[in-house]
Protein backbone atom coordinates (compact mmCIF):
# COMPACT_ATOMS: atom_id res chain seq x y z
CA UNK A 1 0.00 0.00 0.00
CA UNK A 2 3.11 2.48 1.07
CA UNK A 3 4.47 1.93 -2.59
CA UNK A 4 0.92 2.47 -4.03
CA UNK A 5 0.55 6.24 -2.30
CA UNK A 6 3.95 6.49 -3.32
CA UNK A 7 3.14 5.97 -7.22
CA UNK A 8 0.10 8.30 -7.04
CA UNK A 9 2.07 10.84 -5.23
CA UNK A 10 4.62 10.89 -7.74
CA UNK A 11 1.72 10.83 -10.65
CA UNK A 12 -0.14 13.81 -8.76
CA UNK A 13 3.42 15.59 -8.94
CA UNK A 14 3.84 15.16 -12.35
CA UNK A 15 0.23 16.01 -12.88
CA UNK A 16 0.70 19.32 -10.58
CA UNK A 17 4.04 19.83 -12.96
CA UNK A 18 2.74 20.03 -16.02
CA UNK A 19 -0.12 22.03 -15.02
CA UNK A 20 2.29 24.50 -14.09
CA UNK A 21 4.26 24.90 -17.39
CA UNK A 22 0.42 24.91 -19.17
CA UNK A 23 -0.05 27.88 -16.72
CA UNK A 24 3.19 29.66 -17.63
CA UNK A 25 2.34 28.62 -21.38
CA UNK A 26 -0.91 30.12 -20.98
CA UNK A 27 0.17 33.29 -19.69
CA UNK A 28 3.13 34.13 -21.83
CA UNK A 29 1.05 33.65 -24.77
CA UNK A 30 -2.01 35.89 -23.32
CA UNK A 31 0.84 38.52 -22.58
CA UNK A 32 1.91 38.33 -26.37
CA UNK A 33 -1.67 38.49 -27.79
CA UNK A 34 -1.52 41.57 -25.65
CA UNK A 35 1.34 42.93 -26.95
CA UNK A 36 0.09 42.60 -30.08
CA UNK A 37 -3.60 44.01 -29.61
CA UNK A 38 -1.45 47.13 -28.12
CA UNK A 39 0.81 46.77 -31.12
CA UNK A 40 -2.31 47.16 -33.83
CA UNK A 41 -3.72 49.81 -31.94
CA UNK A 42 -0.74 52.13 -31.98
CA UNK A 43 0.02 50.67 -35.86
CA UNK A 44 -3.66 52.00 -36.30
CA UNK A 45 -3.48 55.14 -34.68
CA UNK A 46 0.05 56.38 -36.30
CA UNK A 47 0.14 54.99 -39.21
CA UNK A 48 -3.73 53.58 -41.03
CA UNK A 49 -5.56 56.58 -39.58
CA UNK A 50 -2.86 59.15 -41.08
CA UNK A 51 -2.52 57.27 -44.16
CA UNK A 52 -6.40 57.15 -44.92
CA UNK A 53 -7.16 60.49 -43.97
CA UNK A 54 -4.63 61.54 -45.75
CA UNK A 55 -3.43 64.10 -42.71
CA UNK A 56 1.03 63.41 -43.88
CA UNK A 57 1.45 66.31 -46.72
CA UNK A 58 5.44 66.44 -46.98
CA UNK A 59 6.16 68.97 -49.47
CA UNK A 60 9.95 67.93 -49.56
CA UNK A 61 8.59 64.82 -50.74
CA UNK A 62 6.18 66.17 -53.26
CA UNK A 63 8.60 68.33 -54.56
CA UNK A 64 11.65 65.58 -55.34
CA UNK A 65 9.29 63.57 -56.91
CA UNK A 66 7.98 66.57 -59.05
CA UNK A 67 11.31 67.48 -59.84
CA UNK A 68 12.23 63.87 -61.40
CA UNK A 69 12.82 63.02 -65.04
CA UNK A 70 10.06 60.70 -66.43
CA UNK A 71 12.81 58.35 -67.08
CA UNK A 72 13.52 58.69 -62.94
CA UNK A 73 10.44 57.98 -61.92
CA UNK A 74 9.90 54.81 -63.81
CA UNK A 75 12.98 53.56 -62.52
CA UNK A 76 12.88 54.62 -58.94
CA UNK A 77 9.21 53.24 -59.38
CA UNK A 78 10.60 49.89 -60.48
CA UNK A 79 13.38 50.06 -57.64
CA UNK A 80 10.02 50.22 -55.08
CA UNK A 81 8.73 47.16 -56.25
CA UNK A 82 11.70 45.00 -56.86
CA UNK A 83 12.82 46.13 -53.11
CA UNK A 84 9.28 45.52 -51.87
CA UNK A 85 9.38 41.91 -53.06
CA UNK A 86 12.96 41.68 -52.64
CA UNK A 87 11.75 42.55 -48.62
CA UNK A 88 8.94 40.27 -48.43
CA UNK A 89 10.79 37.34 -49.57
CA UNK A 90 13.32 38.45 -46.63
CA UNK A 91 10.92 38.87 -43.70
CA UNK A 92 8.51 35.38 -44.94
CA UNK A 93 12.15 33.36 -44.84
CA UNK A 94 12.72 34.96 -41.30
CA UNK A 95 9.57 33.85 -40.44
CA UNK A 96 9.34 30.50 -41.82
CA UNK A 97 12.81 29.44 -41.41
CA UNK A 98 14.06 30.43 -37.87
CA UNK A 99 16.83 27.81 -37.68
CA UNK A 100 19.42 27.76 -40.53
CA UNK A 101 23.27 27.44 -40.05
CA UNK A 102 24.08 30.76 -38.12
CA UNK A 103 24.14 30.34 -34.48
CA UNK A 104 23.60 34.18 -33.61
CA UNK A 105 20.46 33.84 -35.79
CA UNK A 106 18.88 30.86 -34.20
CA UNK A 107 19.42 32.21 -30.78
CA UNK A 108 17.81 35.87 -32.23
CA UNK A 109 14.82 34.43 -34.34
CA UNK A 110 13.71 32.27 -31.38
CA UNK A 111 12.11 34.67 -29.70
CA UNK A 112 11.04 36.20 -32.79
CA UNK A 113 9.02 33.19 -33.71
CA UNK A 114 6.89 32.89 -31.04
CA UNK A 115 5.86 36.77 -30.55
CA UNK A 116 3.27 37.97 -32.88
CA UNK A 117 5.25 40.42 -33.74
CA UNK A 118 5.62 38.63 -37.34
CA UNK A 119 2.06 39.52 -37.95
CA UNK A 120 2.68 43.29 -37.26
CA UNK A 121 5.48 43.29 -39.88
CA UNK A 122 3.08 41.48 -42.46
CA UNK A 123 0.63 44.53 -41.82
CA UNK A 124 3.58 47.35 -42.39
CA UNK A 125 3.99 45.41 -45.70
CA UNK A 126 0.59 45.60 -46.31
CA UNK A 127 0.20 48.93 -45.71
CA UNK A 128 2.71 49.55 -48.28
CA UNK A 129 1.62 47.68 -50.67
CA UNK A 130 -1.49 49.81 -50.74
CA UNK A 131 0.28 52.42 -51.99
CA UNK A 132 2.14 50.38 -54.27
CA UNK A 133 -0.97 48.38 -56.17
CA UNK A 134 -1.57 50.69 -59.24
CA UNK A 135 2.53 50.95 -60.12
CA UNK A 136 2.97 48.25 -62.69
CA UNK A 137 -0.14 49.38 -64.81
CA UNK A 138 1.17 53.04 -64.38
CA UNK A 139 4.34 52.06 -65.49
CA UNK A 140 3.22 50.05 -68.50
CA UNK A 141 1.39 52.64 -69.79
CA UNK A 142 3.51 54.99 -69.12
CA UNK A 143 1.34 57.31 -66.78
CA UNK A 144 3.81 59.07 -65.13
CA UNK A 145 1.53 61.55 -63.85
CA UNK A 146 -0.18 58.96 -62.21
CA UNK A 147 3.05 57.37 -61.17
CA UNK A 148 4.29 61.19 -59.71
CA UNK A 149 1.35 60.33 -56.88
CA UNK A 150 1.73 56.48 -56.81
CA UNK A 151 5.36 57.69 -55.34
CA UNK A 152 4.44 60.05 -53.06
CA UNK A 153 2.00 58.26 -51.36
CA UNK A 154 4.60 55.37 -51.21
CA UNK A 155 7.15 57.77 -49.74
CA UNK A 156 4.62 59.34 -47.28
CA UNK A 157 3.59 56.18 -45.96
CA UNK A 158 6.91 54.24 -45.98
CA UNK A 159 7.74 57.42 -43.70
CA UNK A 160 4.90 56.96 -41.30
CA UNK A 161 5.70 52.59 -41.07
CA UNK A 162 9.50 53.44 -40.41
CA UNK A 163 8.57 55.60 -37.78
CA UNK A 164 6.17 53.20 -36.78
CA UNK A 165 8.94 50.52 -36.77
CA UNK A 166 11.67 52.68 -35.10
CA UNK A 167 9.62 53.82 -32.20
CA UNK A 168 7.51 50.10 -31.46
CA UNK A 169 9.62 47.28 -32.98
CA UNK A 170 13.30 47.89 -32.81
CA UNK A 171 13.64 46.62 -29.34
CA UNK A 172 11.44 43.42 -30.28
CA UNK A 173 12.42 42.59 -33.13
CA UNK A 174 16.32 40.27 -33.49
CA UNK A 175 18.95 42.01 -34.98
CA UNK A 176 18.95 40.65 -38.11
CA UNK A 177 15.21 41.01 -38.94
CA UNK A 178 15.44 44.89 -38.39
CA UNK A 179 18.71 45.31 -40.12
CA UNK A 180 17.07 43.67 -43.22
CA UNK A 181 13.85 45.68 -42.63
CA UNK A 182 16.28 48.97 -42.47
CA UNK A 183 18.85 48.05 -45.19
CA UNK A 184 15.22 46.73 -47.29
CA UNK A 185 13.45 50.14 -47.02
CA UNK A 186 16.05 52.55 -46.23
CA UNK A 187 14.62 55.81 -45.04
CA UNK A 188 16.04 57.82 -48.00
CA UNK A 189 14.06 58.33 -51.02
Amino acid sequence: MIFTKSNEKIENEKNLYSLKQLQGKMSKFETERADVIELSKKFNEEVATIKFSNQLKEKEIEDEVNALSEDDVIARTTKILTDYFLGQRQIYWHIQNPFDNHDVFRRENSEFQEAGIQKIILVCFAALSDSMHNMPSHIERKQIRRLRGDLIEFYQDKYLILQFIEHHLQSRLPHTVYRDLMRLFPSGN
